[in-house]
C-alpha cells in the first residue's frame, strides 16, 4: 500500500504576487507622505500667493469688502 501526500496537487504560493502587492502598499504610502509634506508646505505660504497661484481652496476665505458710506 502507498501513501500519498495530502500537498502533492496544492497551489503553490505565489510570492512574486506578493512582492508586487508589497510594492504597491509602500508606493501608495510613499506618495500619502509627499502629499502631505506638500500640503504642509502650503499651509505657511500666505493667502494672496495662495490665491495667485490659484489654490484658492487652500487659502482662508476671502473677507468681504466693507465699502465707506459717505455722508
Amino acid at each position: 500500500m502507498s501513501m500519498i501526500s495530502p500537498h502533492v496537487g496544492a497551489r503553490r504560493r505565489n510570492f512574486v504576487g506578493f512582492a508586487h502587492r508589497l510594492h504597491q502598499w509602500l508606493g501608495a504610502a510613499r506618495e500619502r507622505r509627499r502629499v502631505r509634506r506638500e500640503m504642509a508646505a502650503l499651509s505657511h505660504l500666505s493667502r494672496h500667493l495662495l490665491r495667485d497661484m490659484g489654490l484658492e481652496e487652500y487659502a482662508a476665505p476671502r473677507e468681504p469688502v466693507q465699502w465707506r458710506q459717505l455722508p
